[in-house]
Protein backbone atom coordinates (compact mmCIF):
# COMPACT_ATOMS: atom_id res chain seq x y z
CA UNK A 1 0.00 0.00 0.00
CA UNK A 2 2.68 2.68 -0.86
CA UNK A 3 0.74 4.35 -3.45
CA UNK A 4 -1.27 5.98 -0.89
CA UNK A 5 1.38 7.24 1.14
CA UNK A 6 3.03 8.42 -2.01
CA UNK A 7 -0.17 10.36 -3.36
CA UNK A 8 -0.46 11.73 0.40
CA UNK A 9 3.67 12.81 0.34
CA UNK A 10 3.08 14.70 -2.77
CA UNK A 11 0.02 16.52 -2.26
CA UNK A 12 1.49 17.60 0.72
CA UNK A 13 4.77 18.99 -0.95
CA UNK A 14 2.60 20.19 -4.14
CA UNK A 15 0.74 22.36 -1.24
CA UNK A 16 3.74 23.42 0.43
CA UNK A 17 5.20 24.68 -2.76
CA UNK A 18 1.79 26.53 -3.64
CA UNK A 19 1.86 28.31 0.15
CA UNK A 20 5.82 29.28 -0.20
CA UNK A 21 5.36 30.30 -4.17
CA UNK A 22 2.92 33.05 -2.75
CA UNK A 23 5.00 33.62 0.21
CA UNK A 24 7.99 35.00 -2.24
CA UNK A 25 5.93 37.99 -3.45
CA UNK A 26 4.60 38.89 -0.45
CA UNK A 27 5.41 42.37 0.99
CA UNK A 28 7.37 42.88 3.97
CA UNK A 29 5.58 43.33 7.31
CA UNK A 30 2.84 40.98 8.89
CA UNK A 31 0.70 38.15 7.31
CA UNK A 32 -1.77 36.41 8.68
CA UNK A 33 -3.39 33.19 7.55
CA UNK A 34 -6.30 32.06 10.01
CA UNK A 35 -4.68 32.22 13.54
CA UNK A 36 -1.02 31.74 11.96
CA UNK A 37 0.98 34.84 11.54
CA UNK A 38 4.18 35.50 9.94
CA UNK A 39 6.75 39.17 9.86
CA UNK A 40 8.34 38.83 6.51
CA UNK A 41 11.35 41.35 7.06
CA UNK A 42 14.21 39.63 5.45
CA UNK A 43 15.47 40.26 1.92
CA UNK A 44 14.06 37.41 -0.19
CA UNK A 45 16.79 37.93 -3.04
CA UNK A 46 19.46 36.13 -1.09
CA UNK A 47 19.20 32.58 -0.85
CA UNK A 48 20.86 31.40 2.38
CA UNK A 49 18.37 34.08 3.92
CA UNK A 50 15.55 31.84 3.74
CA UNK A 51 16.16 29.11 5.35
CA UNK A 52 15.75 31.03 8.63
CA UNK A 53 12.51 32.94 7.40
CA UNK A 54 11.47 29.39 6.13
CA UNK A 55 11.72 28.36 9.55
CA UNK A 56 10.18 31.18 10.82
CA UNK A 57 7.15 30.32 8.27
CA UNK A 58 7.14 26.44 9.88
CA UNK A 59 6.54 28.00 13.28
CA UNK A 60 3.71 30.36 11.70
CA UNK A 61 2.14 26.64 11.02
CA UNK A 62 1.99 26.20 14.84
CA UNK A 63 5.32 24.08 15.11
CA UNK A 64 7.71 24.44 17.60
CA UNK A 65 11.47 24.55 18.36
CA UNK A 66 11.41 24.76 14.51
CA UNK A 67 15.34 23.85 13.69
CA UNK A 68 17.49 24.26 10.08
CA UNK A 69 20.32 21.36 10.36
CA UNK A 70 22.89 20.13 7.45
CA UNK A 71 23.11 23.05 5.02
CA UNK A 72 24.66 21.83 2.27
CA UNK A 73 25.06 22.49 -1.73
CA UNK A 74 21.96 21.21 -3.86
CA UNK A 75 20.98 21.92 -7.55
CA UNK A 76 18.18 23.29 -9.35
CA UNK A 77 17.90 23.15 -12.88
CA UNK A 78 21.54 24.45 -13.37
CA UNK A 79 21.62 26.91 -10.84
CA UNK A 80 23.09 26.14 -7.74
CA UNK A 81 20.69 25.80 -4.50
CA UNK A 82 20.76 25.48 -0.88
CA UNK A 83 19.58 22.16 0.94
CA UNK A 84 18.81 21.44 4.49
CA UNK A 85 17.11 19.39 7.23
CA UNK A 86 15.01 20.72 9.83
CA UNK A 87 13.12 19.28 12.87
CA UNK A 88 10.22 20.52 14.75
CA UNK A 89 7.55 19.57 17.21
CA UNK A 90 3.84 20.10 17.29
CA UNK A 91 1.80 22.02 20.32
CA UNK A 92 1.49 17.74 21.62
CA UNK A 93 5.08 16.87 21.36
CA UNK A 94 5.06 14.84 18.12
CA UNK A 95 8.61 15.00 16.51
CA UNK A 96 8.70 16.27 13.09
CA UNK A 97 11.29 16.18 10.35
CA UNK A 98 11.67 17.83 6.78
CA UNK A 99 13.90 18.28 3.96
CA UNK A 100 14.08 21.43 2.03
CA UNK A 101 16.07 22.80 -1.66
CA UNK A 102 15.47 26.46 -1.72
CA UNK A 103 16.86 28.11 -5.11
CA UNK A 104 16.69 31.56 -6.84
CA UNK A 105 16.25 31.50 -11.10
CA UNK A 106 14.89 34.38 -12.33
CA UNK A 107 14.30 36.73 -9.78
CA UNK A 108 11.93 34.26 -8.08
CA UNK A 109 12.96 31.70 -4.85
CA UNK A 110 11.68 27.80 -5.08
CA UNK A 111 11.09 25.98 -2.32
CA UNK A 112 10.38 22.35 -2.16
CA UNK A 113 9.77 21.30 1.50
CA UNK A 114 8.81 18.17 2.99
CA UNK A 115 7.74 17.62 6.54
CA UNK A 116 6.45 14.83 8.78
CA UNK A 117 6.30 13.21 11.40
CA UNK A 118 9.79 11.38 12.15
CA UNK A 119 8.67 8.43 13.84
CA UNK A 120 7.73 6.58 10.33
CA UNK A 121 6.15 9.12 7.64
CA UNK A 122 9.19 11.23 7.27
CA UNK A 123 11.11 8.07 6.57
CA UNK A 124 8.36 6.10 4.75
CA UNK A 125 8.40 8.48 2.07
CA UNK A 126 11.41 10.24 1.99
CA UNK A 127 12.75 8.38 -0.84
CA UNK A 128 9.90 9.85 -2.99
CA UNK A 129 10.36 13.83 -2.16
CA UNK A 130 13.98 13.24 -2.35
CA UNK A 131 12.95 11.74 -6.21
CA UNK A 132 10.59 14.82 -6.98
CA UNK A 133 13.95 16.72 -5.80
CA UNK A 134 16.30 15.36 -7.76
CA UNK A 135 14.29 15.25 -10.62
CA UNK A 136 14.61 19.28 -10.74
CA UNK A 137 18.35 19.05 -10.06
Amino acid sequence: MRAPTTLVSLALICLMLAGCAAVTSAPAGTLKVGKASVTLSREWSNVSAIAPALADSVAAMDYQRVEILRPRPGKFKDRSAVRFDLTAQTSDGLEISGTALVAEQAGRIHIILYLAPAEHYFGASLADVESVIASVG
